[in-house]
């Protein structure tokens, strides 16, 4: 898949909240026969070429003069439990360099499995 598609597929899934079996029924209207599996590869294969860029701004964050963080508990399936499911969460980071000139900010929002509602756990 070209990089345009591969950029559409994460806007929609992520800012729009189009999830991938909805992408796939959009491309059956087109008359287009694409597999589940051939975008979730091509989110992974995205989520692999943009981490420079996470570690960049992650380090921008954890650098900065000021941090605000802040987490969304939500569930997560899990095979492993016996409820098929744990608590996961999203946490957002915000940090600001305040200069001479003005404030610089920086913020990105990740999903942590700390399997409880506050921070992380004992030795992460």
């Amino acid at each position: 898949m070209g990089a345009r598609l591969v950029a559409q597929l994460l806007v929609e899934k992520y800012y729009d909240g189009l999830p991938l079996s909805r992408q796939v029924e959009r491309f059956e209207r087109l008359g287009l026969e694409v597999a589940l599996s051939t975008l979730a590869d091509q989110v992974a294969w995205a989520t692999e070429a943009l981490r420079p860029v996470w570690r960049a701004a992650m380090s921008k964050v954890l650098g900065a003069t000021v941090m605000h963080l802040d987490a969304t508990s939500l569930p997560v399936l899990d095979s492993k439990n016996a409820k098929g499911i744990r608590l996961g969460a999203i946490w957002g980071y915000v940090g600001a360099d305040v200069k001479d000139c003005g404030t610089q900010h920086t913020a990105l929002c990740l999903y942590n499995s700390t399997g409880k509602r506050e921070g992380q756990r004992e030795g992460r």
